[in-house]
């Protein structure tokens, strides 16, 4: 009985002590985030992002504090940034929210602008592109692949996939033919490669939803591609 009486008495110091402790570093914590000033400027990117790192260049150089929010490294931070993005326009890197005023990819004149205050009104004219978009036939008409093909690299054709059956099938396919061509399992690389190719679509005119395979010849994108299309684009993006 005694043993079991001083056992219960260590466990409750002990659990008494743990308490106080984490109280205590409650307070503290609390206390230092009550002496953090937020900033005027969040901006959520990530590391693979050049805009990114151009942006925060210039902030740092220009001494204007800021939030930096990878959307990579915390998964709440991609929800954020969406909910913020509503209505005002496809996700391109990086996103600043200015005093509220919600950015993409903006200027340095937009953001000093936003930061004094004033309202940022964008008209760009940018092309747009459905799911389904596919390049339009002028010299594959009367061109044959073969003729283009020995000149290929695989710095030429980069094939986005997500592991799924038909996007190994495609791979497959490109490899019996002989196609050079990179490869990019997204379903094996982290968020910041779904945003970098996200981003780089929107500004081929595609919107934010991706569908795969996803082709990319010389910078030219094509969604939901096919051994057939990717041939095409090359014999239409190869120099004369």
């Amino acid at each position: 009985m005694k043993y079991r009486i001083n056992l219960f008495k260590s466990a409750a110091s002990i659990f008494i002590s743990f308490i106080l402790l984490y109280g205590d570093y409650s307070v503290m914590n609390s206390s230092l985030q009550a002496q953090e000033k937020p900033a005027d400027i969040i901006l959520y990117g990530n590391e693979k992002c050049g805009y990114c790192r151009e942006t925060r260049d210039w902030l740092k150089s220009a001494n204007i504090p800021y939030t930096y929010r990878d959307v990579e490294l915390y998964g709440t931070y991609q929800e954020e940034m969406y909910r913020k993005l509503s209505g005002a326009g496809t996700a391109r890197f990086p996103v600043l929210d200015i005093k509220g005023q919600i950015l993409v990819r903006p200027s340095v004149d937009d953001i000093q602008k936003a930061l004094r205050g004033e309202k940022v009104t964008k008209t760009e004219e940018r092309k747009i592109k459905s799911p389904l978009w596919r390049p339009e036939k002028k010299k594959s008409i009367t061109v044959k692949f073969e003729s283009v093909k020995p000149s290929l690299n695989a710095a030429d054709v980069f094939l986005y996939t997500d592991g799924s059956p038909e996007n190994r099938k495609l791979i497959a396919k490109l490899k019996s033919e002989k196609i050079p061509v990179t490869l990019k399992e997204l379903n094996l690389m982290g968020n910041a490669a779904f945003f970098d190719l996200s981003s780089r679509l929107a500004d081929n005119g595609y919107g934010n939803t991706i569908y795969f395979p996803v082709a990319e010849v010389r910078g030219e994108f094509i969604m939901k591609a096919s051994i057939e299309d990717i041939k095409i684009l090359i014999i239409e993006t190869t120099p004369e």
